[in-house]
């Protein structure tokens, strides 16, 4: 009412006695007032800021999913001609006739799930769980209707997925394809084995067979490597659902990656003999890591010590008395050095060729140690050796910001069981350089004397042991945990460390040893400058060769400070590659090799599930059809009375103020009131 007030105030003021409007009509003049009293009020009424609510309404058809199993075990089987053919005709029909009144998508899957219907059978593996799951992510927010899902129930990775299929709440239709008969069929279902085999040893394989509906027959399993048969033997199949496994020893004769051939002779009515082969890959290392252990004499920790290098089947370790040692050093990875150098000893050309190779020692400073030679040796440890022949023991006490390996929580706890090591009696100091390990612990009080420390000075690796009586350590261990697991571990990563070499090249390519053939070919590469710095501006290439001699060429692509390079897919066998680069004239090259292997998942197993897709269509309120009646599932949708469109409303609310239709009002009315009163001569 005030804002109406306003208005008509305001028009009356300006009205009421305005004498250039006297030969103006009482009407015109009536009119001129009742547009000023308008606007004035609407102005005023406008700005108390009023609000406009209004209501947008839209309609969600519900949405109905069409998943296609894609994988090769839908073709093995005598439907498979229908299903390449007259099914995916069909199919196609039944998206069109659901898609009247419903929202129709199509994805496919085997191992992973693509939006599309172009199905062509080729997945190697079967995931259907991921696609459920893949499913519920997408449509969480959506009027999800029902899903057809068309699968023979088999699947080879991921959960089962009738736990998943409850979260999607909504009813799945199942197409029950593939066939339930078991088949007559032979099948080399596993091959066991190792990946990692060494130069002249024996290495297992443990071959899994089964035999469907050959009661009475025999096959003929063989191993051959490079066309030589190394293992056959007759196997009498003595039932229906045969199974057996088979154990089976070779001998590793030929360094580097080694194929061997596993197969089983066809039998005949057999419904593939596709899954009658195998073949793995072994890697064959010509030795493992050599460790020279040199000794001044007998003593019970030499003995504890090999047995803890040798507990680890990469380790090999060879036990000299140091005067008698006229061996090859640069055969070996580590050197270990017990009680020496020593007066006496004839270890000075052994340290000599050692430091000229740059070897890791690990030193044994004991009693008889020779410490005037010991401290010239940059072991990362001296010792200042008191006058007499006095001793200490040494308990260990472990330095928490050590970082050059992990300690197990297993060695700390034991620590404190240990018997000490016995010690000359001295001042024991580290470089700058090293890193310690255990400090001493002389009776109740914890020292900064080194006990076990290591040093990195100039690329060359060393580690020192300032006491003896170690082999102590190892009966203590086999009395608390009943074995020698816990000093194994920790002498096996002091040797680990001081063994591994450092990969000093400035052109790194990384490649896996195996990919599946659904797998891409990713293949990474580093290049550093002389600064060790991570660089990317040279380009890359890469050559690919398979066994037959085909080549392909590739270029990697900058990523980041790195290369990648994505070769997409390459057909079942060995390849090698080189690759190559150039910086300042200066050319770089790595090498490698890799195997693309064959997928069989889907010929293991052929016999249709239709048991589990009963259960998920019964569990979730669909039903099973099989695909001969593909047309009735448009009218079982349709039945659904839950499957219903969804209205959504949203309620809005805006100001009339930001509405611009009002300004030009409010200016039409103005102009026209300001053209009358101009008009007949007032302002």
């Amino acid at each position: 009412m005030a804002c109406i007030a306003l208005g008509v105030l305001c028009a009356f003021i300006l009205y009421r006695r305005d004498s250039r409007l006297t030969e103006v009509a009482s009407w015109l003049k009536g009119l001129l007032a009742f547009l000023r009293a308008l606007v004035v009020t609407l102005i005023a009424m406008l700005l108390l800021g009023p609000l406009l609510s209004s209501l947008d309404s839209r309609v969600e058809k519900p949405v109905v999913i069409v998943a296609q199993d894609n994988s090769n075990s839908l073709l093995l089987n005598k439907d498979s001609v229908f299903y390449k053919g007259q099914y995916l005709s069909d199919l196609s029909k039944l998206m069109e006739d659901i898609g009247e009144n419903y929202e129709v998508e199509s994805y496919i899957f085997d191992k992973e799930v693509t939006n599309g219907n172009q199905v062509d059978f080729s997945g190697k593996q079967t995931n259907m769980s991921s696609m459920l799951e893949s499913i519920y992510d997408r449509n969480s927010n959506r009027n999800l209707g029902a899903l057809i899902l068309a699968t023979d129930g088999v699947y080879n990775i991921g959960a089962n997925p009738n736990y998943v299929a409850q979260k999607l709440q909504a009813p799945i239709f199942t197409v029950a394809m593939g066939d339930t008969t078991v088949k007559q069929d032979l099948i080399l279902e596993n091959v066991a084995h190792n990946r990692l085999a060494y130069l002249g040893n024996d290495f297992p394989l443990e071959v899994l067979m089964r035999a469907d509906r050959f009661k009475g027959q025999q096959t003929l399993l063989k191993v051959t490597h490079n066309g030589e048969t190394l293992f056959s033997r007759t196997v009498d199949i003595d039932k229906d659902g045969f199974l057996k496994s088979t154990p089976i020893q070779l001998n590793a004769k030929e360094v580097g990656r080694q194929r061997y051939d596993i197969s089983l002779s066809p039998l005949a009515g057999e419904l593939s003999t596709s899954n009658n082969y195998r073949s793995i890959y072994i890697d064959v290392i010509d030795s493992r890591q050599k460790i020279l252990i040199l000794a001044r004499a007998p003593h019970p920790d030499i003995a504890a010590i090999r047995k803890a290098v040798e507990s680890n089947q990469n380790y090999e370790a060879e036990v000299h008395m140091a005067s008698r040692f006229v061996g090859d050093l640069s055969e070996y990875d580590l050197v270990i050095l017990h009680h020496l150098p020593s007066g006496g000893s004839k270890v000075t050309k052994v340290l000599s060729e050692a430091d000229r190779l740059s070897k890791p020692i690990l030193y044994f400073a004991g009693l008889k140690t020779d410490y005037g030679v010991f401290n010239g040796l940059n072991s990362g440890a001296s010792v200042s050796v008191k006058q007499g022949n006095n001793t200490t023991d040494a308990s260990p006490g472990y330095n928490k910001s050590f970082s050059l390996f992990t300690v197990d929580d297993e060695v700390v706890n034991l620590l404190s069981k240990l018997p000490p090591l016995t010690t000359a009696f001295g001042e024991f100091s580290s470089s700058n350089s090293a890193e310690t390990l255990f400090n001493q612990r002389i009776g109740t009080v914890d020292t900064e004397q080194p006990l076990i420390l290591f040093n990195d000075l100039n690329g060359r690796k060393s580690g020192v042991i300032c006491g003896e009586g170690i082999w102590r350590w190892r009966l203590i261990d086999h009395l608390e945990n009943g074995n020698h697991e816990v000093f194994n571990g920790l002498i096996g990563k002091m040797v680990q460390y001081l063994a591994t070499k450092e990969d000093k090249r400035l052109f790194r390519v990384y490649a896996k040893d195996r990919y599946n053939e659904d797998q891409n070919i990713l293949i990474e590469a580093e290049f550093y400058n002389k600064s060790l710095e991570l660089i990317n501006e040279p380009e890359v290439s890469i050559l690919i060769k398979n066994s037959e001699g085909a080549e392909f060429p590739f270029t990697f692509s900058q990523a980041q400070n790195s290369y990648i390079l994505d070769a997409g897919r390459l057909p079942v066998g060995d390849y090698t590659y080189v690759a190559r680069t150039s910086l300042n004239g200066e050319s770089f090259s790595a090498s490698g090799e890799f195997v693309v292997t064959a997928l069989l998942m889907e010929a293991i197993n052929t016999t249709a599930d239709h048991q589990l897709l009963y259960a998920m269509s019964q569990s979730t309120g669909g039903e099973l059809v099989y695909p001969q009646e593909l047309s009735k599932l448009a009218e079982m949708i349709k039945s659904k009375k839950e499957i219903t469109p969804i209205m959504y409303s949203t309620k809005q609310l805006s100001e009339l103020i930001n509405m611009k239709w009002i300004f030009f009002l409010f200016l039409a009315l103005l102009s026209i009131e300001w053209f009358v009163r101009k008009y007949n001569g007032a302002y």
